[in-house]
């Protein structure tokens, strides 16, 4: 068994992703990170070249991410851009290869939310067509 620490629980005020508690948690022995994908999306490209080096200063690996999706963009419901999810995706899909992560945890309930009336079966039917194995 691994144990990791998912960073965007230790979040603090203008650090959404939780980097500033990376060297702790290499320190009390933890064996790998969990990084929020949402949070990382946030960050420019400089900040998230930044991010990657004190990873890797650490001696941790990011094994896994989670938070795939921010509540702002939707991926259920009429509403749906499906152009903005497959960019935002494209990113995301790239930044977390970059990381080396093996996996992402998709979670997102604010983007996953069912808006009240819309048909079940559509929206998992959105789900799945933008899962990057189905796209």
């Amino acid at each position: 068994m691994r144990i990791g620490c998912c960073t965007n629980m230790l979040a603090r005020e203008g650090d959404s992703v939780g980097q500033w508690a990376i060297e702790d948690i290499a320190e009390f022995g933890y064996e790998y990170l969990d990084l929020p994908v949402a949070q990382m999306m946030e960050l420019d490209d400089g900040e998230f070249e930044k991010l990657k080096q004190r990873i890797q200063a650490s001696g941790l690996e990011c094994e896994a991410c989670n938070n795939l999706f921010p509540a702002s963009i939707k991926i259920t419901g009429p509403s749906v851009d499906l152009s903005a999810v497959r960019n935002y995706l494209d990113t995301a899909i790239r930044r977390v290869e970059e990381l080396g992560a093996k996996l992402i945890c998709f979670g997102s309930s604010g983007a996953r939310n069912i808006p009240a009336g819309f048909p079940v079966s559509a929206a998992w039917e959105q789900m799945v067509s933008i899962c990057p194995n189905h796209r």
